[in-house]
This record gives structure tokens, sequence and C-alpha cells, in this order.
């Protein structure tokens, strides 16, 4: 797994993924004493970084999602989206599962973040029960609204083990119609 799961990643993309998770208190002591863990929060974990608006190392808005076992349960991670006013960092929003990736777009574009997120409140194979899934959703920034929208579902895979894809089909427009109105992913 690379650091900021981008291809090329600079040391001074680090560091600045790293002033900034500490900059929002993401990697104070205090963080890790309300968990389990005694390490330091931020000494082994993976950043993810997306500057929404300004440029780094200081972006006036973005998105970051750190990685680590202080930061992640067994559902997944939290990335948020924080914004810069004068020397203060504020929430905005965040979302819960694992970053996958950050498409490529070209620079102008808005970014899209693919998240997988689990889930076993749908009866994906017919059976009466609801099985363990995972759903990769990509998102774009939507900079008039300020938040990351939900744009596409583009792959579900079997928990069990196997592998095996579900069909997207009507999956697609279900999960679209549904998370659009009231995403379980987005607080």
């Amino acid at each position: 797994m690379l650091v900021l799961l981008c291809p090329a990643i600079s040391i001074a993309q680090r560091g600045a993924a790293l002033a900034l998770a500490k900059a929002v208190g993401l990697c104070e002591e205090s963080y890790a004493a309300n968990g389990n863990n005694t390490q330091a929060p931020c000494a082994n974990c993976k950043l993810y970084l997306v500057p929404l608006q300004g440029q780094l190392p200081h972006p006036k808005l973005f998105f970051l999602e750190a990685r680590s076992a202080t930061h992640c349960g067994s559902g997944g991670c939290t990335g948020t989206v924080y914004e810069k006013t004068g020397q203060q960092y504020t929430e905005r929003f965040s979302l819960f599962g694992v970053v996958d990736q950050e498409l490529s777009r070209p620079q102008a574009s808005p970014p899209v973040i693919v998240y997988r997120h689990r889930t076993s409140r749908y009866d994906f194979n017919g059976n009466g029960l609801g099985e363990s899934v995972t759903v990769w959703a990509s998102y774009t920034w939507s900079a008039p609204h300020k938040r990351l929208l939900l744009s596409d579902i583009l792959r579900i895979q079997q928990d069990d083990g196997s592998g095996t894809n579900v069909p997207l089909g009507k999956w697609r427009e279900k999960l679209l119609r549904e998370w659009r109105q009231d995403s379980p992913w987005v607080f």
C-alpha cells in the first residue's frame, strides 16, 4: 500500500499530509489515549490527502484520511473534509470506509475519490439474508455544494473469500438512489 495512494509520491506531499494531520489534531497523544493504542497516533499511519481548494502545502479545503490502528476499526476508517478559516480548521463532513484510489483527472476537473464500503444490509444473492459485501463507490467533489457527492457504484464483491463480483445491474440503480438520498457512509 502506498503512503498517499498515488502513483508517484514526493517527500513534500508526505510532509504536507503529515503537517495537516497534526494541524487538525489527528496526531495528538490524546487521540491515541482514547483507544487502546499506546503508540503515537501518526507514527505508523498511512495518509491519504486530496486538496480540494488551494494548493499544497497549505490548501484552504482538503480531504484527509489517516489509516492506522488508532484511526480505523474493523469496518474502515474515517476520511474528513476540513476547511481552513484564519488559523483554525473546521470539519465539514466525513466519509466512512476505506479510500481505494483517486482517479486520474485533468488539472481543472474536480477530484474523484473511490471508496470501499462494507455492508450487509442487502440480499444480493436472493436467499433472504443480507450478505456481507464490499462496494466500490466513486465520489466527485462539488465546489458549489462543498461536498463529495456519490457519482457511481463501480463494483460489488462478496466478502465470503470467493472474490465473486455481484452483477451491478439493478443494484447500481438501487444503491445510487438510496445512498444519494441518505448515505450511511457520509456524516
